[in-house]
């Protein structure tokens, strides 16, 4: 199997990429951490869902990496494209000054991805208030260098996606797969 993440920080356009994919016959895993936060938007509601994960930032990463890790042992082997890869959510912590639970170090010891796509945050960013995202535009530039440095120490290929209309970053993409 190749495991290849699409990746940066929030407004990066990594979902309208993500989307391409699959529209072009990929198979396809969709970002975890939005749809942790739509199960929870709709059991808290919007404001105590955020305030959920202001108050218990390791309980609430470690939930969508454990989903994720899950999603990721059922994969057919074959060319899959992630939004965004379970070490997004290990740099979420660090952005959040959270220490890495040695649980979670010890869960995700042996995952590793092939190519890492690392996209520019887009000028015109949106902070999509009503989603419940919780990242302004200044955290959204820190989480992109965060996530570019954890897949380069890890080994992984990184290559970085400049900003560009969105045909030309998957065809961009897609010429390395």
């Amino acid at each position: 199997m190749r495991k290849i993440v699409i990746t940066g920080g929030t407004y990066a356009g990594k979902s309208s990429l993500v989307e391409l994919f699959k529209e072009n016959g990929f198979e396809t895993v969709k970002d975890v951490g939005l749809e942790v936060i739509k199960e929870l938007n709709k059991k808290l509601g919007k404001n105590k869902q955020k305030e959920f994960r202001k108050n218990n930032p390791v309980e609430f990463y470690s939930k969508i990496i454990r989903k994720q890790l899950e999603i990721e042992q059922n994969l057919k082997d074959r060319v899959i494209v992630f939004d965004r890869g379970v070490y997004d959510y290990i740099a979420m912590l660090e952005l959040a000054g959270q220490a890495v639970p040695e649980s979670l170090r010890i869960l995700l010891a042996d995952i590793f991805y092939d190519i890492v796509f690392v996209c520019d945050t887009l000028a015109d960013f949106n902070e999509r208030e009503f989603s419940g995202r919780s990242l302004n535009k200044k955290d959204s530039l820190k989480l992109n260098k965060l996530v570019k440095n954890i897949y380069k120490e890890l080994g992984c290929t990184v290559i970085e996606v400049k900003k560009m209309p969105l045909n030309q970053r998957f065809k961009f993409i897609k010429s390395y797969l």
